[in-house]
């Protein structure tokens, strides 16, 4: 049985850093696959993309 007069407990700072580590962990990886994303949109010319400099058989270079 719990005692309802105790105080509540307090927040760990250890969970608390935790939590904003994770927080700006998964902020800096969304800006890195929106990144990713737009080189994808930008070059992917609907088809087949190759590399500046590479020779494609299947078609011509972009660039």
């Amino acid at each position: 049985m719990t005692n309802p007069h105790a105080p509540a407990p307090q927040p760990d700072p250890a969970d608390e850093h935790e939590e904003q580590w994770r927080d700006e962990i998964t902020t800096a990886m969304t800006h890195v696959i929106r990144a990713c994303q737009d080189v994808v949109r930008e070059h992917s010319h609907h088809g087949r993309w190759t590399p500046q400099g590479t020779e494609a058989a299947s078609g011509p270079n972009h660039y």
